[in-house]
C-alpha cells in the first residue's frame, strides 16, 4: 500500500490534462516556471520529450494506481559550471512535483526522489543533481532527506528567485 510508481509519460490526452491539472495546482504554480495553461500547451512542451525528439524523459508518479506527480530526468551536457559536476561523467538532472495536494506533507517527495535516484544510479549516473527556489523549504528538507547536499546556490534572474543547486552521490 501506498508504493510509489514511476511510468513513463505516454503520448495521450490523460497523461498531458495531468499536467494542466497539476500546473494550477498552488504547490506547482509558486515553483514551476513557465505555466502549462491549457492541453494544446502540454502537448507542445511534452510530446518531444515523450516521443523522444529531446532528451529530457518525462514520467508520471502513481501511488495505488491514481496519479499524484511528475518527474522528468536528463542527463547534462551543458551548463557544467552551474551545476558544478566537472568531476563526473555521466551527471543529470531530476526535478519532481507532487501534483496531486492531499499527498503533500506525508513523505511521498521522500519516496518518490528516492525511487527516481535509484532509476537514476540504474541508468549509471554518478551525480543527480537537483535545483531548487531556496525558499521552497519543504522540497529542501526532503532532498536533505535523500542525502543531497546544496553545493550552491545564486540569484536566478528567470525566477526571480535565489536558486540552490543540489547533488547526490552514489
Amino acid at each position: 500500500m501506498n508504493e510509489v510508481v514511476i511510468r513513463k509519460m505516454k503520448d495521450f490526452d490523460e497523461d498531458y490534462r495531468l499536467l494542466v491539472k497539476w500546473y494550477h495546482t498552488p504547490q506547482v504554480k509558486e515553483y514551476f516556471h513557465p505555466q502549462i495553461k491549457n492541453l494544446k500547451q502540454a502537448k507542445e512542451k511534452y510530446q518531444p520529450r515523450i516521443i523522444g525528439k529531446v532528451p529530457i524523459i518525462p514520467y508520471i508518479v502513481e501511488t495505488d494506481g491514481k496519479p499524484i506527480g511528475y518527474v522528468q530526468t536528463q542527463p547534462i551536457i551543458e551548463g557544467f559550471e552551474k551545476y558544478n559536476v566537472y568531476d563526473y561523467k555521466n551527471p543529470f538532472i531530476l526535478d519532481l512535483f507532487i501534483g496531486e495536494s492531499e499527498y503533500l506533507g506525508k513523505g511521498f517527495g521522500t519516496k518518490i526522489l528516492n525511487k527516481a535516484v535509484d532509476l537514476l544510479f540504474e541508468q549509471d549516473a554518478d551525480v543527480i543533481v537537483l535545483e531548487v527556489m531556496c525558499k521552497n523549504e519543504k522540497a529542501l528538507s526532503c532532498y536533505e532527506k535523500c542525502n543531497a547536499k546544496v553545493i550552491k546556490s545564486f540569484y536566478d534572474e528567470d525566477y526571480m528567485n535565489e536558486i540552490c543547486i543540489l547533488h547526490i552521490t552514489k
